[in-house]
């Protein structure tokens, strides 16, 4: 993001309380679900709505604890750490270490910490931590629509996660 368009430290502190709470929404859910029901592959990005969710976590956790911090090494290390992950219960452990750090990092953004050049080892080029900001989200909604998909396929209602409602703390029925 370049120029006036730039969002603020508090809108990007919002968007990220409403992306953790999105990833708990789907967690409960998952955590309610039969294990199997959680677990199976489904034919989606990640193949089980378990999985998939991890994943989601996985991208928060890599690019806000490791690749903004340039810590390449601990990256690794946590990669492996990750690919051993399967399960509701592994997602329910890697979503609250993760997220501690995402919180502490958020706690710290400043508006020149946004503007600040990040690299991931993956990926060409130089970005601004605030692409990354945008990059989890945006990845996070292309995940949960997966999910959504998934769930609606077996007649199950998915979590809430529009951001309106979350934010505002009203409820509102979508059917």
């Amino acid at each position: 993001m370049t120029g006036p368009a730039r969002a603020s430290v508090k809108f990007y502190r919002d968007l990220f309380r409403y992306n953790h709470q999105v990833i708990e929404n789907f967690l409960r859910k998952l955590e309610h679900l039969p294990k199997k029901a959680a677990e199976r592959d489904r034919g989606i990005g990640h193949l089980s709505l378990a999985r998939t969710l991890l994943h989601v976590v996985r991208v928060h956790d890599a690019w806000l604890n490791y690749i903004v911090r340039g810590n390449f090494a601990g990256l690794h290390e946590s990669h492996e750490r990750f690919a051993r992950l399967r399960t509701v219960k592994d997602a329910r452990a890697y979503f609250g270490q993760s997220w501690k750090g995402i919180d502490r990092f958020l706690g710290e953004l400043t508006p020149s910490e946004l503007r600040r050049s990040a690299r991931a080892p993956w990926m060409p080029g130089r970005y601004t931590v605030e692409d990354v900001l945008v990059q989890c989200t945006l990845e996070q909604a292309h995940h949960v629509g997966e999910m959504i998909g998934a769930f609606w396929q077996q007649d199950i209602v998915p979590p809430q996660m529009m951001f309106i409602p979350l934010r505002t703390g009203k409820r509102v029925s979508v059917a």
